[in-house]
């Protein structure tokens, strides 16, 4: 990760910080710390100005360390799942032992896996989300998530003409189209209206299509996302990934 303490953003280790459950009031304290930072710049011996950062950890504060490990173990929690969710197959010497899928030390970063082009695809892609909402600045814009969007269009679209049963379309949502936005979801704020937008993708494909029209949807998508035992389809929801 190049100059990783100067490129983190705000809104992603805010967010990283809320996801792991640091009281809302300690977050805008220390948010406070971040973002009251001001440089200034030698131009021939001489300081010209200052100058207001929008991103990034002062190096050699304290506190900053204890936020950019925090900040990056999104990052580490992603490669574990990978891992655990099948995706991604590891390296191993031997069965027996212990799987290694990544090592991290400061800004440098060592990954194991089997050689697979299916593995380093999804590591390639991984890499490529967590990048883009790393590093980007200012309120979320739509141009941010337009990847994820058209990669579900487009497992759709390759499933539209196949014939599958109502189950064989749930299984494909929980396990493929809720696994391709989640690494997006789990380390930023994402708005309201692209998790609608992603729901209501998932919502047609389990209704399936007559044709070029698309199919009466007997029930909201958000009463599917109720438990089984209150009459849902036990569906998790975007926004519980957040």
């Amino acid at each position: 990760m190049e100059k990783a303490y100067d490129r983190l953003n705000w809104n992603y280790l805010k967010a990283a910080l809320n996801q792991f459950g640091f009281h809302r009031d300690w977050i805008q304290l220390v948010e406070r710390c971040w973002s009251k930072c001001w440089f200034s710049i030698l131009i021939n011996g001489v300081m010209t100005g200052f100058f207001h950062s929008s991103r990034g950890l002062r190096q050699g504060d304290p506190i900053s360390l204890g936020l950019f490990i925090l900040a990056v173990e999104g990052l580490s929690r992603g490669f574990r799942w990978l891992v655990a969710s099948g995706v991604r197959q590891p390296y191993k010497m031997c069965p027996n032992c212990p799987i290694v899928s990544h090592l991290l030390f400061a800004n440098d970063t060592i990954l194991f896996a089997n050689g697979s082009r299916r593995s380093l695809t999804q590591i390639k892609t991984f890499l490529t989300q967590y990048e883009s909402v790393h590093i980007f600045q200012g309120r979320p814009k739509r141009t941010y998530f337009q990847a994820i969007i058209e990669k579900i269009q487009a497992r759709i679209s390759a499933w539209q003409n196949r014939i599958l049963s109502q189950v064989g379309r749930l299984t494909l949502i929980t396990h493929v189209l809720n696994s391709i936005s989640v690494h997006t979801l789990a380390s930023m704020e994402v708005p309201s209206n692209i998790l609608a937008e992603l729901e209501k993708q998932f919502a047609d494909f389990f209704w399936g299509w007559e044709g070029p029209k698309k199919k009466c949807h007997w029930h909201n998508w958000r009463s599917l996302l109720l438990p089984k035992s209150e009459g849902g389809l036990g569906l998790r929801p975007l926004k519980s990934v957040m």
